[in-house]
């Protein structure tokens, strides 16, 4: 519950009580507070004071600033969620392309969100298949969830069906330093078994056989 002593708070005692969260949304407010203070989100937003997520969700511009503060964003605009996909696979620089947008998976349906804090987008898995993930601490920053690399790539090869092939193997430019020693096959192979699915075996036999 965000602290709001009074309707009539100014910004300083606002943010004072509000910064170290990283993000927070006016829903977690009690509900005779929202009214008052949603006009001074408003007008906070509009003087750049604040920066708006989403609807309902909004961030002090000292906390989008870190690659990590936006992880932990990820996470809490949009719940369940882990960052994964082609935002993880460059985390642990299996691939060679940076990324804009950060990525992530969730049980909720498919969406993004576009702000001055980026592009966040996610991509809806079935709850069965939401597991593979760690939180990431850093004492500088608020922990966030992201996907081991075993389950970053499992998702990505289930949500693009389009890497089928050994062709579209070599067409991601996994880094094969990493495939071979850091990667985790054995690993790879018991979370492929939840997923209980013939196309998805045939995919990653595809990714097994040019990086393995």
């Amino acid at each position: 519950m965000y602290i709001c002593k009074n309707l009539e708070m100014n910004f300083f005692d606002f943010k004072q009580a509000n910064l170290e969260r990283g993000c927070f949304s006016i829903h977690g407010l009690k509900e005779s507070s929202r009214a008052a203070l949603s006009s001074n989100l408003s007008r906070w937003t509009r003087e750049g004071r604040l920066i708006k997520l989403r609807s309902g969700w909004y961030a002090f511009p000292e906390r989008i600033r870190s690659f990590s503060d936006r992880m932990f964003i990820a996470n809490s605009i949009y719940s369940p969620s882990y960052i994964s996909l082609f935002t993880a696979l460059s985390l642990y620089e299996m691939i060679p392309e940076s990324v804009t947008a950060i990525t992530s998976v969730t049980t909720l349906k498919t969406t993004s969100f576009e702000s001055k804090a980026g592009v966040f987008a996610y991509k809806s898995m079935k709850p069965d298949l939401f597991f593979g993930y760690n939180p990431v601490v850093d004492r500088t920053a608020l922990p966030y969830l992201m996907a081991t690399p075993e389950k970053a790539l499992l998702d990505l090869i289930y949500l693009y069906p389009e890497y089928k092939t050994e062709d579209d193997a070599k067409n991601l430019r996994l880094d094969e330093d990493f495939m071979k020693k850091v990667f985790s096959w054995t690993k790879a192979e018991e979370y492929l078994q939840r997923y209980g699915s013939s196309a998805m075996s045939s995919r990653f036999s595809a990714i097994e056989s040019v990086y393995r």
